[in-house]
């Protein structure tokens, strides 16, 4: 099987022309119009012109991968049933190189993938037929290292094929042509709200300096006299919690501001001396890195093997923060929960360009590819956040990581 997605390829012979313009691509349910033409001289009696609409879905797992040496083949899922238009059939007569035969067509793009199951060296193989939607995946492309320092491949590809056929001195003779087409992801479930999860982060501060007394000066020379002078175990300590809010779900192009929120809050186990201290969060910094991981298996049910790709995406939303005219933020962190609302702050919205703040495209993060699953292969997102925030003069970074479900624009 060949490495790489189909190619567009056409010639005098033959050739396939799209009625849109250069980069355009469809979604589930368009009408793919076109021609289909020759610019060759022909003389025959009988010739035929075919058209089919291909969309399959490739897997290359490289050989001498996993416990086994025996590999099992190339594997392909058509997920369109196969249905061929006849464009032309009859004599035909092209007298001269500087005429041109040209043969509409208007070919409809399935909604729905076909059930059909893959076929590997003639084997079925296993699916995820439990958890896999019927609707129909967009165009994709993915490369991993595997640990044997060769590269497996998996893409979902979707092309015109173009066959001419016609009886020439007695011979049969044949010309293909074929044209890829971009099919953009088909929203796999309703867009039903953001959900939410939540990640709960504690940290702790011991030292002298949590006094008010002490917070002027925070030189080492005072930080030595605090360490040998002042024991830890008699030194107040502050004990504190994040609480992260981030969303379950997003949908592309959806308008609301996405539900991102960081709360504060002093627990209970707190020194009693800093009760009536006024202590705030300083909030300095903040990233998202949205994580993807592209999961490929292939095989047979006696040779089955597995493949993970992932990419790392920053989002850019530190330079949103920079931009603010208070920056950076001071919380005041008290026994009542205090709330940062990071998605409402900054109006964020997710786009299939990248991370939106209001209008502003914050990063040229190429195309954000949406969660989806057929057979063998499946795509998943997580959000990854970041932030720096300042208590008392100790600086701490706090990570938390969500699985985020990324829905198709409608």
């Amino acid at each position: 099987m060949n490495s790489k997605p189909t190619m567009n390829r056409g010639n005098g012979a033959l050739d396939i022309s799209l009625a849109a313009p250069q980069g355009w691509s469809y979604i589930a349910g368009d009408t793919v119009i076109g021609m289909v033409s020759r610019h060759a001289p022909i003389i025959t009696s009988e010739a035929t012109v075919k058209l089919a609409l291909k969309g399959r879905v490739k897997i290359q797992v490289p050989k001498g991968f996993g416990a086994s040496h025996d590999r099992p083949g190339p594997v392909y899922k058509e997920l369109l049933i196969p249905k061929c238009h006849t464009l032309f059939q009859g004599p035909l007569h092209i007298p001269d190189i500087s005429d041109s035969v040209y043969w509409p067509f208007e070919v409809g793009i399935s909604p729905f993938s076909q059930d059909s199951a893959f076929q590997v060296n003639g084997d079925s193989l296993p699916s995820w037929d439990d958890i896999c939607s019927s609707r129909l995946p967009g165009t994709f492309y993915s490369v991993g290292s595997h640990p044997s320092s060769s590269l497996s491949a998996c893409w979902v590809e979707y092309y015109l094929e173009a066959e001419m056929r016609y009886v020439q001195k007695g011979e049969q003779k044949v010309h293909t042509s074929t044209c890829p087409i971009q099919v953009r992801h088909t929203p796999e479930t309703i867009f039903s709200g953001f959900g939410k999860q939540r990640r709960t982060l504690n940290r702790s501060i011991r030292g002298q300096h949590l006094l008010p007394a002490h917070q002027e000066d925070r030189s080492f020379g005072r930080r030595t006299r605090e360490f040998f002078i002042h024991p830890s175990n008699h030194a107040p300590e502050l004990h504190y919690k994040v609480e992260v809010y981030a969303p379950a779900t997003v949908q592309l192009g959806n308008p609301s501001n996405i539900p991102y929120k960081l709360k504060f809050e002093i627990l209970p186990q707190t020194s009693t001396a800093l009760r009536d201290v006024e202590l705030k969060v300083l909030f300095n910094s903040a990233k998202f890195i949205l994580r993807s991981e592209t999961k490929v298996t292939t095989g047979t049910a006696l040779h089955s093997l597995s493949s993970i790709h992932g990419s790392r995406t920053d989002l850019g939303i530190e330079q949103a923060f920079k931009q603010l005219d208070a920056f950076p933020l001071m919380i005041p962190l008290t026994e009542r929960s205090q709330t940062l609302n990071i998605g409402k702050m900054l109006q964020l919205t997710l786009h299939t360009t990248g991370l939106k703040a209001g209008e502003k495209e914050l990063s040229a993060t190429g195309l954000i590819t949406p969660n989806f699953t057929t057979h063998t292969l499946r795509y998943l997102n997580t959000l990854q956040a970041e932030f720096s925030v300042t208590v008392a003069g100790n600086t701490t970074w706090l990570y938390a990581s969500t699985p985020l479900t990324i829905i198709a624009e409608m």
